[in-house]
């Protein structure tokens, strides 16, 4: 049977995630759904969000499609802006930490200086740590996508620039990142964020602009942006593994890495921390494959995780 994982993440703060597995951003957004998965044993942590400084209401019409081997989004990060969470995130913490569960933000600004503004309302929250969603391929503004911070080095430190100057090192910085098929251009991102202090690199955010259709009517199966939308889901795996890799290679062993893409299984589970390259790993999409959230499947995910026969895992390269 396989070892149930954990892992630390910070330095002068520290956390610990135990068992190293937790939702990914998008699922949470609400108290009542903290409730929900401080009820959930098998997660070790909770991460609400991602949140935004202006309230949205997300995109309208057919947002999410579920099939048997990937799924495609386009929410467009609906959440209740700060006014929610500064009079909500003290009652999530407490609930989280009664629970004996680490808390989380997941933030997405659209200027570098919002960053720096939601990491302080986290920190003011008592969040014990903030992800920068700096991958959000969802966003439109009338007909026109916004760009993602994910693909320009600048921007992002920027940004990481704005949350030192309000939170420094009080709480624990992990960034969440698109996937990148252009190697250069990862090792690039991965010089700038290796410049600050942050603890551990989210990878991947969806894959953006992906397409389907429905057969029966013609029509996309995605309503907001003629139908593009965010890939991701059980097809998504082995590329999120290979940005895995690439991430750990390219970053100092200072700074984690937290997979996510393609967790459905335990088998899929135990194929990140056998790699070596991983310290915890979040599921998204098959907490949402009814169409509907379901935390409590993260306890499935580890009991066919803890059934695999023990493996060694690989040396991490």
């Amino acid at each position: 049977m396989m070892q149930i994982p954990s892992c630390t993440i910070g330095k002068a703060v520290k956390v610990t995630v135990n068992p190293a597995l937790y939702n990914g951003a998008g699922t949470v957004k609400k108290v009542e759904d903290v409730k929900e998965a401080a009820r959930c044993e098998a997660a070790g942590a909770i991460l609400v969000g991602s949140i935004t400084v202006l309230e949205r209401t997300g995109n309208a019409g057919n947002v999410l499609w579920v099939g048997p081997h990937g799924s495609l989004n386009s929410l467009g990060i609906p959440n209740g802006g700060i006014p929610y969470y500064r009079q909500h995130l003290p009652e999530m913490v407490q609930i989280a930490h009664d629970a004996g569960k680490p808390f989380f933000v997941s933030v997405a600004g659209f200027k570098p200086e919002e960053f720096g503004q939601l990491a302080e309302v986290a920190a003011e929250g008592g969040a014990d740590g903030v992800e920068l969603n700096f991958g959000c391929p969802n966003i439109w503004d009338s007909a026109e996508q916004k760009g993602i911070f994910s693909f320009y080095p600048e921007m992002i430190n920027e940004a990481l620039d704005n949350v030192w100057r309000r939170i420094n090192y009080s709480l624990i910085w992990m960034v969440k990142a698109s996937p990148f098929s252009n190697p250069m251009q990862l090792k690039e991102v991965a010089k700038a964020i290796s410049s600050w202090s942050i603890n551990a690199i989210v990878t991947s955010n969806t894959f953006p602009n992906a397409y389907g259709v429905d057969r029966a009517t013609g029509l996309p199966l995605i309503t907001p942006g003629g139908g593009l939308a965010g890939f991701a889901g059980q097809g998504f795996k082995n590329i999120a593994l290979g940005q895995v890799k690439q991430w750990r290679e390219a970053l100092p062993p200072s700074i984690g890495v937290i997979g996510v893409g393609g967790i459905s299984s335990g088998e899929d589970m135990a194929e990140y921390f056998h790699s070596g390259k991983v310290i915890a790993v979040q599921a998204v999409s098959t907490l949402l494959r009814k169409n509907r959230l379901d935390l409590h499947d993260l306890g499935r995910l580890l009991r066919e995780f803890i059934e695999l026969p023990e493996q060694e895992p690989e040396t991490a390269a």
